[in-house]
């Protein structure tokens, strides 16, 4: 097994402070996104490695057990001792009084890596133990029971069938398309027993959904940030849009600002079932280049002799005028 350098993977020290490390994520989740790079099986893999580094390093908690490894690691790992790692990785959880335990599974497992399956996979997001229920009674019968089930963004949008083992009984369960922060998805005749063979009570999904790196949710809306380079926002153009329905492309006007803001109509969460999507707010960022060649800084010192005109000398003039004090 192979010691996996999740700093290096992207691009980080490791010193590196959590926004620092979400702004490497989001530039190369961006870059080696599917959807971006239809059919390229290594734009994939990639993008497979990129999420499972941000998984760990995002993570407090797995960040600080991966730095122990590391420490112990050091550069020889090829001869290092994995085993002393991987004793006593329990699969299950109590989730309180009346011993009723949840393991919950996601079909494909996420795809990461056998290193992160062999030190992490007890908290493995597509894996999550982190069931937490509570009782409702009923009189006579069994009792209601309230769990936690979180989902990615993208199985929120498109729906997604999860699989239980409550009590060493199999339970598949379908979440529709549109589900949102908080909403409850009932499965009816699966919670607690009922004492002397009365009615089981039924199990509440409480839905969690995990934050995205690209895409924020306001209602049934969707935002993301998308940079455009000054030749884009001056002279206009088409630029690619990553969206949960694939890339699109959108054709910006010239004279774009910085800050201005595209709606995307149907792009957005539909409502619970499917039906009735929001929109794709796209705010527009235009970016500075950080380096520039020579020839270029003579065109950009042309296009500044070209350009007499100073925005800010606008604003002094407003302040000059005739019933304004200064």
């Amino acid at each position: 097994m192979h010691y996996k350098d999740y700093y290096s993977i992207l691009g980080v020290e490791k010193t590196a402070g959590a926004k620092e490390i979400k702004k490497a994520y989001r530039e190369l989740a961006r870059r080696y996104h599917p959807d971006a790079n239809p059919g390229d099986k290594k734009a994939e893999e990639r993008f497979k490695e990129i999420s499972e580094a941000y998984e760990v390093l995002s993570d407090p908690e797995k960040r600080k057990k991966y730095d122990e490894i590391g420490a112990d690691v050091g550069t020889d790992w090829q001869n290092f001792d994995w085993s002393k790692y991987q004793k006593g990785r329990g699969q299950w959880r109590e989730a309180g009084p009346g011993g009723v335990r949840f393991h919950y599974e996601s079909p494909g497992y996420g795809g990461f890596s056998d290193f992160f399956r062999t030190f992490f996979g007890d908290m493995d997001p597509f894996t999550d133990t982190d069931l937490f229920w509570e009782r409702r009674g009923r009189g006579g019968g069994g009792a209601d029971t309230e769990a936690l089930l979180e989902l990615s963004l993208e199985e929120a949008f498109v729906g997604a069938e999860k699989e239980f083992l409550v009590n060493n009984r199999h339970l598949k369960v379908k979440v529709p398309p549109g589900m949102r922060e908080g909403h409850k998805l009932r499965v009816p005749q699966q919670g607690q027993s009922g004492q002397k063979g009365g009615p089981a009570g039924d199990l509440y999904l409480s839905i969690s959904i995990r934050q995205h790196p690209l895409f924020k949710i306001q209602d049934k809306d969707l935002e993301c940030e998308v940079p455009v380079t000054v030749t884009e926002a001056v002279l206009g153009g088409e630029v690619d849009i990553p969206t949960l329905k694939g890339t699109v492309s959108l054709k910006i006007p010239p004279r774009t600002q910085t800050g201005r803001v595209f709606r995307l109509r149907g792009m957005g969460m539909p409502d619970p079932g499917g039906s009735n999507p929001g929109n794709l707010l796209v705010k527009v960022k235009v970016v500075i280049p950080e380096t520039v060649t020579r020839r270029e800084e003579e065109l950009y010192k042309t296009l500044a002799e070209l350009n007499k005109e100073n925005p800010r000398a606008r604003l002094v003039n407003m302040l000059k005028k005739p019933g304004r004090r200064g």
